[in-house]
């Protein structure tokens, strides 16, 4: 009778005072201890009332019902050792470990971190110590947030947490789940012990090597001798073992497998964290907002790598004015940058989107470059695997595919074949199928000259066929020129009067569309040419195709990544490029663009 256990607090039957050693898991353990040899260590009342409850989690697997499991770790409490080489796989590999003592799988996991900041900054997870909590918001767990550092604020939160739970799953908002305790503070025992009248089943694993299992509808709690936490992550967190390898890798000189690794499905949250900082009146909170962070998904760009030129002019019509700051002495200030569009202007916008989404097969379009004004750097992807990449951004952004490829670069007379160093992107172009201009000497604007030449003698050549009755296939349906500044767009207005779209873009966000058929331009905003070259350098998926992560808006780690990475998304074999077959005649009119 003295080795019973008698719970304090609360009216409770006595429950069986000798621990049980911890088998394989919980459930195994309990059928070990109800065993009708009678050495598991259950006898009584005890051992009739958890088979009756273990032949109820026996239906509710077999029909497919196991309650998901919701765990609230006490990281202040139960710290792990630190793992710099991969710490969120040494903590899945935890939390998989506790998925496999409970036989059922870990959906939702709760901690609470002590810090001033409402988000994490960037540099935090740059540097080289790595909190925990960090790590298991970053593979979809929910972390509170809260401040000072005050005894027993880690677990007030977490209670409330638990009341929250329970409080959904008795007003049938939340399916019945699992309550699961990483912690080993004994002041989550009487809720537990609530929760389990309440039909819950409820499991804690604290220190020294204790963790109590209660079962659902009963009336008290079994005691479990748990290994201790640092030698089971010890072991965890080994390679050389690899407790988790495959069942096939096993081998007979390993011995029996102890543990087996249990389903862990944590469904990201982040609207359910709580800011329960408390700070002084004269603290301004929005001060400790740190700018976001590419590890949880907050970090975007407000023009992105993946918007289409529909997309922009839609912008446009919503009202979006291109906006630039302006700074006079510390006060920064924001002024539009575009003009107001006119009714002409909606209309030609609405007329040009309608194009865009009823393109035929034959559509295709055109770019002409000018490298001195805007270069691509030699970073990340190989210089042919980088310049296919721009030709896919092109043709994402633009719409179709693209077919000719013409750039402007400075060359001496006495340089006859390209390629002499290692780095000669003339080369690269060429034998991509690109054809180069090669302009001496070097002015600023001799290479634009030369390529709205071109663009001219397209106008032309679109105007003779039509008036010829000929087919005007050979000739592109889209002209986009790059370049600093077009010192005279004539050409670009030539075109657009020859029913072929025009687009300007610039190095400094912004851009004008020439809507074909129309007298209109259109100012629209882009994404800066400098992150543009960044990150399709560093890009592993194409930024086009439907839920790829980005550089310049990353997804979380915790999110399933739809898209698996390409290193050689770009394709450089595939390139169809080819030259453009028109008549060059030089042009004098000269009209100012007149931009901004």
């Amino acid at each position: 009778r003295k080795l019973r256990r008698v719970p304090d607090g609360v009216d409770r039957a006595y429950g069986p005072g000798r621990p049980l050693f911890l088998n394989r898991s919980f459930i195994n353990t309990l059928e070990v201890a109800t065993a009708d040899e009678g050495k598991g260590g259950l006898r009584g009342r005890w051992r009739e009332d958890i088979r009756r409850h273990l032949q109820e989690v026996k239906s509710l697997a077999a029909a497919g019902e196991t309650p998901e499991v919701a765990m609230f770790w006490d990281i202040e409490n139960m710290r792990f050792p630190d793992e710099y080489r991969d710490p969120p796989a040494a903590m899945m590999k935890i939390l998989k470990w506790c998925a496999g003592l409970l036989e059922a799988p870990i959906t939702h996991a709760e901690a609470v971190e002590f810090t001033r900041y409402s988000s994490t900054p960037q540099t935090f997870w740059n540097g080289g110590y790595i909190e925990k909590e960090w790590i298991l918001r970053k593979i979809g767990g929910v972390v509170h947030r809260a401040w000072p550092r005050v005894t027993e604020r880690a677990d007030e939160i977490l209670l409330d947490r638990m009341r929250d739970h329970l409080d959904m799953m008795q007003n049938g908002t939340m399916a019945k789940k699992m309550l699961f305790v990483l912690s080993g503070d004994k002041g989550f025992w009487p809720l537990l012990q609530a929760a389990q009248r309440y039909g819950v089943t409820c499991c804690t694993l604290g220190k020294h090597e204790i963790g109590r299992y209660f079962p659902a509808g009963l009336d008290f709690s079994v005691t479990f001798q748990i290994p201790r936490l640092r030698t089971m992550t010890a072991f965890l967190t080994d390679k050389k073992m690899d407790l988790w390898r495959p069942p096939e890798e096993w081998k007979p000189e390993h011995g029996p497998r102890l543990w087996a690794p249990g389903e862990v499905n944590l469904v990201p949250a982040p609207h359910l964290e709580q800011d329960r900082r408390i700070m002084h009146d004269f603290i301004n909170k929005s001060a400790l907002r740190a700018n976001p962070a590419r590890f949880d998904g907050t970090y975007r760009r407000s023009f992105r790598l993946n918007m289409t030129l529909a997309q922009t002019l839609q912008l446009r019509l919503e009202g979006h004015q291109g906006h630039k700051f302006r700074f006079a002495g510390y006060l920064r200030h924001t002024e539009n940058r575009f003009r107001q569009l006119t009714q002409s202007d909606r209309e030609a916008i609405e007329t040009a989107l309608q194009q865009l989404s009823q393109l035929s097969p034959e559509d295709n379009a055109a770019v002409f470059w000018n490298w001195d004004d805007m270069q691509v750097g030699n970073a990340g992807a190989p210089q042919r695997e980088l310049f296919a990449r721009f030709v896919k951004f092109f043709e994402g952004f633009i719409g179709m595919p693209l077919k000719c490829l013409e750039a402007a670069f400075f060359v001496e007379p006495w340089e006859q074949k390209f390629g002499g160093t290692a780095q000669d992107w003339r080369y690269t172009v060429q034998k991509a199928g690109g054809f180069i201009h090669r302009i001496w000497p070097p002015k600023a604007e001799a290479g634009k000259t030369s390529l709205m030449k071109r663009v001219g003698a397209l106008a032309r050549e679109a105007n003779l066929a039509r008036e010829e009755g000929r087919s005007l296939e050979g000739i592109p349906r889209f002209v986009c020129v790059l370049a600093e500044d077009l010192i005279f767009d004539e050409q670009l207005r030539m075109a657009q009067k020859a029913g072929i779209s025009g687009l300007w873009l610039g190095p400094e966000h912004h851009g004008i569309f020439y809507p074909s058929g129309t007298e209109a331009k259109i100012e629209i905003s882009i994404p800066l040419w400098q992150h543009i070259r960044e990150d399709l350098a560093m890009a592993m998926r194409n930024p086009f195709l439907p839920g790829a992560s980005t550089p310049d808006c990353p997804l979380p780690v915790y999110s399933k990544q739809l898209v698996p990475a390409d290193p050689n998304w770009g394709e450089p074999d595939k390139l169809q490029l080819a030259s453009l077959q028109v008549t060059e005649e030089p042009t004098t009119s000269r009209i100012g663009i007149g931009i901004l």
